[in-house]
């Protein structure tokens, strides 16, 4: 099915009272309306029921959101509406508001509420059939949202989720002891806040309170987040399928990326009631 690509902006605010703007693409099939950058509806030419189901991809650390482009454009193809964007500071490399020394896991949990409720709002998205869909630390963020809000989103989609960020924290910075201002994560500086929330937030606190169908997939080679990881999330979920791919690592390349993007695409579609 072809399929078109927009810009759409989300604005949330701040604790500071601070207004910021999140920058994202929208993944549709032809023919579905949409709203441009600034607010205006924008049809395509040829008809296309809706609602549509709709799914909400979220990056890794320090990514933005071409890296979940893959997975966008293949949900698009099989009749879902996709929305990939970038935290607030998520990345490098970003579009949208920030820098990496304001973001933390707390942050982008904010970005995705308001990322959510944009969703709901756009005329193209079936609001029960609404996804979510994580890689690594996106991954983490989306199964806390998920878990907080159990009845926003019908089912999870997680790519390695860095669960394993709460425990590094912790080693980095025991409970009682100062965070520094800036420190170093991964080779790339984070600020303060970054450690705080991590170390205070156990993504395995209250996760059974989601009742939706989860998929994880996560590689037997990842040295960055342990599949164990993932291994235990499988066993806390009210209902979760873990998929371990083998001689895989973290964020998956080549035939590991080809694999779980259908595998993705056949649970969201079987979950979403469509052929």
């Amino acid at each position: 099915m072809p399929f078109e690509k927009r810009e759409l902006w989300c604005e949330r605010t701040r604790s500071t009272g601070d207004r910021v703007r999140l920058y994202g693409e929208v993944y549709l099939p032809l023919g579905c309306e949409a709203k441009d950058a600034a607010g205006s509806p924008a049809a395509a030419a040829a008809p296309s029921p809706l609602p549509l189901p709709t799914v909400i991809l979220t990056h890794p650390f320090a990514a933005d959101h071409t890296f979940m482009r893959p997975y966008a454009e293949l949900l698009a193809e099989c009749g879902f509406a996709a929305y990939a964007f970038d935290f607030f500071g998520g990345g490098l490399v970003t579009k949208s508001d920030g820098t990496l020394l304001d973001m933390s896991v707390e942050t982008e949990v904010a970005d995705l509420e308001a990322v959510i409720d944009l969703m709901r709002a756009q005329p193209f998205c079936d609001a029960g059939r609404l996804f979510l869909m994580g890689a690594s630390q996106g991954g983490f963020v989306a199964s806390v949202t998920a878990n907080r809000h159990p009845e926003l989103a019908r089912a999870l989609v997680l790519l390695y989720p860095a669960y394993v960020l709460h425990d590094d924290a912790l080693a980095l910075f025991p409970e009682g002891t100062e965070i520094p201002e800036t420190y170093e994560m991964m080779g790339i500086t984070v600020g303060a806040r970054y450690g705080r929330d991590a170390r205070a937030l156990d993504p395995f606190d209250e996760m059974g309170r989601f009742g939706g169908n989860v998929l994880i997939m996560h590689g037997d080679a990842d040295k960055i987040a342990a599949l164990a990881y993932s291994e235990r999330a499988a066993r806390t979920f009210a209902h979760a399928e873990l998929k371990v791919m083998p001689d895989a690592g973290h964020c998956f390349q080549d035939d590991a990326l080809v694999r779980s993007a259908q595998l993705a695409k056949r649970f969201l579609a079987r979950e979403a009631g469509l052929r």
